[in-house]
Formats: structure tokens, C-alpha cells, sequence
């Protein structure tokens, strides 16, 4: 794996389409939530800890969606779910609807992985 690797994955596309979402989703997170939701070993961190950590679980969030980006838009640009509506019994009332379970799902995926993240420096500080 060459640098000619490395520029191809953290390209322009990378950075602004998933990197920098998810860094400023999660650093949202961390300023808004209460220190009582958030680990104690994030808490601990001095600032540039704060944002070391909050960037290295933007790069991961971000290439775990780079590999997800194609099946999370199909399942969520409603082709899927028009296929599998007679199945379930239910129909989604827009393609909009459709677009906030996808916001929400990615929400919760920043900060279930932001948890892991921290949990993971954590384990490895000890």
C-alpha cells in the first residue's frame, strides 16, 4: 500500500463528504452532552485530548461510512423499502421520511462509535 493509497481513500471526497460531518457532528456531541453521559475517560482529557479523540473517531466513522455510503443509499432512497412494502404492510409517506430515519440513524452511529472510541483509549491507557 503506497501513498498513492492513502491519497485515494483521504481524498477531497473523504474529507468533506464524511470526515468533516462526522468531526463536527461528534464535536457537537461532545460539547453539548453532559459530562455525566459522556465516559469518564473523555472527560479526563485535557482539550487536545478532546479533539485527538474526536477526530480519530471522525476518521473511523468516516470510513466506515465511505464503505457504507452505497448500500445506506439504496436502503435509504426508498428502493428497498418500495420492494419490501407488501411484504411488511407499511409505507413510508415520502422519500423525506425515509431521509430523517437516515439522519437519525447516523447520529446514532457518531456516538455509539464515539462511545467505542473512548472506550477503546480508555482500555488502552489502563
Amino acid at each position: 500500500m503506497g501513498l498513492k493509497d492513502l491519497g485515494g481513500v483521504f481524498s477531497r471526497y473523504f474529507i468533506v463528504g464524511f470526515f468533516v460531518p462526522s468531526f463536527f457532528g461528534f464535536g457537537a456531541l461532545a460539547i453539548g452532552l453532559p459530562d455525566s453521559w459522556l465516559p469518564r475517560a473523555f472527560v479526563d482529557l485535557s482539550t487536545q485530548g478532546e479533539v485527538l479523540t474526536v477526530s480519530g473517531a471522525a476518521v473511523l466513522t468516516g470510513l466506515v461510512l465511505v464503505g457504507l455510503n452505497r448500500p445506506l443509499v439504496e436502503r435509504l432512497g426508498g428502493e428497498v423499502l418500495e420492494a419490501r412494502q407488501s411484504q411488511f404492510g407499511f409505507a413510508w409517506t415520502s422519500h423525506m421520511d425515509v431521509a430523517a430515519h437516515g439522519f437519525y440513524l447516523a447520529v446514532v452511529l457518531m456516538f455509539l462509535s464515539l462511545m467505542w472510541y473512548v472506550a477503546a483509549v480508555e482500555a488502552t491507557i489502563r
